[in-house]
């Protein structure tokens, strides 16, 4: 999968930069709990996880949550069929 994304940060940090759930989360209108929920269904979805459980999200992670976003929210694939 590419690292290139279609998500717009607005804070600053190089394009391949680590980013936060907060802001992964505004910059593609998605919600934490829904994002968390998406890391368990998908195993290949693995940020970085660093003290206290804050999760670091590079490129290619952001560019898998754009891509599972497209595919169920926008193209109407189940969780299940999703990965496939």
């Amino acid at each position: 999968m590419s690292a290139t994304f279609d998500a717009r940060f607005d804070d600053g940090k190089e394009d391949g930069a680590l980013r936060t759930i907060g802001e992964v989360c505004k910059a593609l209108g998605i919600k934490a709990h829904v994002l968390r929920y998406w890391e368990q269904q998908f195993p290949m979805l693995n940020p970085l996880k660093r003290s206290g459980g804050r999760r670091y999200y590079r490129a290619a992670d952001v560019a898998m949550v754009e891509q599972i976003d497209r595919l169920v929210n926008r193209e109407g694939y189940t969780l299940k069929g999703a990965p496939q």
